[in-house]
């Protein structure tokens, strides 16, 4: 499957039940007037890359649509968030479930719009980082469930969930860190409580932890110049 060389869009390929979804720069189809220049998410059949389905995802500004590149894949429902955005999309038809939602979050007492990154399946609830607080939204309408107000580096979000605790990179109000980034974080998500918390001394001050893997009674993380085992 070959994409736009003229619109650049990194995305991770998910894989689920004999269909790959990844979003692309798509050129326009000559005499298609459904099939403009822009950004996509297409739905492949992993055996013979045949298109499903397509999607454009609904732009602030312009056509051209929003490359969706950190795509959520549930049973019966594809979730992104992107331009300040959430999506829901339909893995059998790819059309919208629920309206497009714009992102927010509180800043200085404020809802105000919000980009959101690090997006997780946290089953009820989708939870996300936006820079002033985590926040977390109902799976069955997009509307904002509730969050944490603290201080995070959404180039460095190193989120994940396991169970009912969702780990991330930053520094909640409630027991701040030294800088946003640098400490990760477990939090309880029937009570929004944190349970504990971990830093780690490095060459470089504040040195953002990569991803984070649970595996069996463990977590997977990638530090400075080190691969690190945390108990969870």
């Amino acid at each position: 499957r070959t994409f736009s060389r003229r619109r650049s869009c990194v995305s991770r390929p998910v894989l689920s039940d004999g269909v790959v979804y990844v979003s692309g720069g798509a050129d326009a189809v000559a005499g298609d007037t459904s099939r403009p220049e822009g950004f996509d998410l297409f739905a492949l059949d992993a055996k013979t890359g045949q298109e499903r389905w397509h999607y454009r995802a609904p732009a602030e500004y312009g056509t051209v649509g929003v490359c969706l590149r950190w795509p959520i894949v549930t049973a019966t429902t594809i979730y992104a968030a992107d331009d300040r955005r959430l999506y829901a999309i339909d893995r059998t038809s790819g059309h919208d479930r629920w309206k497009v939602v714009d992102t927010r979050a509180l800043s200085g007492g404020v809802q105000r719009s919000a980009e959101v990154a690090g997006l997780v399946d946290a089953g009820a609830v989708l939870v996300g980082m936006t820079e002033s607080a985590l926040v977390a939204y109902d799976k069955t309408s997009g509307s904002l469930a509730w969050q944490v107000p603290g201080a995070f580096t959404l180039s460095a979000p190193s989120m994940a969930v396991a169970g009912k605790v969702l780990y991330f990179q930053g520094s909640p109000a409630s027991k701040p860190a030294l800088a946003s980034r640098g400490s990760l974080y477990a939090l309880d998500l029937d009570t929004r409580d944190i349970l504990w918390s971990f830093t780690r001394v490095t060459a470089e001050k504040n040195w953002s932890f990569g991803s984070v893997t649970p595996v069996d009674d463990g977590l997977w993380v990638d530090s400075y110049k080190a691969l690190v085992k945390l108990g969870r």
